[in-house]
């Protein structure tokens, strides 16, 4: 009597984990709005910067969100920006490999100027916490720590109000900590927090993630921060509106071409540098290892 035997066809197995390096990006923060007859808020905080590298294990499937710059606001709206949105990497498997979650805030909004308790008064007149925090804005109280606060690892505090003049501050940025506002009088808006480079693609990018400029007279309205670079929107002056807008966000991954899956959704930019291949995410997707 024959034997009949049964095979179970197993497919193929995962291959080793790989390196993967990878950049974030958070959307930046937009400047504050001006509720008085003179008076400058606080430029937005830029989004968070994330750049190292883990190994992966492969057939993950990383899902991708990038983050977008918050909208200016208006004059006369009474309020401090708004934060820009996240970035992140979600679907690592933890342990010795990606983390399951890896995140870049957005930046922080800049604080909002004038006088009263609506304008620079009470907590209107702080910027907010973000990847970079934003500026603070201008108030009728004496020097204040108004600034907003940036996030350890991914970029650095606002500037403060200072009596010395009536602008406002700059908000931070990945390479810095934002200016105080100068001068006399109207004053100068407080120094954008500087930026940081970025070389993933091959080519070096510059001006990543630079904080918003305090307002001023000079920029009326306010100047816009970089998109896919995560800038933070210029604050206003009185009633000059509306403020700049933050910068988008950008997510890159970068791996050996020969461990390059190409499956993605998405639609992400694929480009090559030497022995690599680089994905450029300037909207949702995913990338399966």
């Amino acid at each position: 009597m024959g034997v009949r035997g049964r095979f179970l066809s197993l497919g193929a197995a995962p291959g080793p984990p790989y390196t993967l390096t990878y950049a974030l990006i958070g959307g930046g923060g937009c400047g504050g709005s001006s509720v008085s007859s003179w008076g400058g808020s606080g430029g937005g905080g830029a989004g968070g910067f994330i750049y190292t590298s883990s190994d992966v294990e492969t057939s993950t499937t990383l899902t991708i969100t990038v983050g977008a710059g918050a909208a200016g606001l208006a004059a006369n709206q009474n309020g401090r920006g708004n934060n820009g949105t996240n970035s992140v990497i979600q679907g690592g498997t933890g342990g010795i490999y990606l983390p399951a979650t890896v995140t870049a805030y957005g930046g922080g909004g800049g604080g909002c100027g004038g006088t009263g308790s609506g304008g620079g008064g009470g907590l209107f007149r702080y910027g907010r916490n973000g990847g970079s925090g934003g500026g603070g804005g201008f108030s009728n109280y004496s020097n204040s720590t108004n600034h907003g606060n940036g996030t350890s690892g991914q970029g650095n505090d606002g500037g403060n109000y200072s009596s010395v003049s009536a602008a406002g501050a700059g908000g931070g940025g990945a390479g810095g900590t934002g200016g105080s506002n100068t001068g006399s009088g109207t004053g100068t808006g407080g120094a954008v927090g500087q930026p940081t480079s970025l070389n993933i693609t091959g080519s070096t990018q510059y001006w990543i993630a630079t904080g918003g400029l305090g307002g001023s007279t000079t920029y009326n309205p306010g100047v816009n921060g970089a998109n896919g670079k995560g800038g933070g929107g210029y604050g206003i002056y009185s009633s000059g509106g509306p403020s700049g807008s933050g910068g988008s966000g950008r997510v890159y991954l970068k791996m050996l071409t020969e461990n390059y899956s190409g499956n993605t959704t998405g639609s992400p930019g694929v480009s090559t540098t030497g022995s690599y291949t680089v994905l450029t995410f300037t909207g949702s997707g995913t990338y399966t290892t």
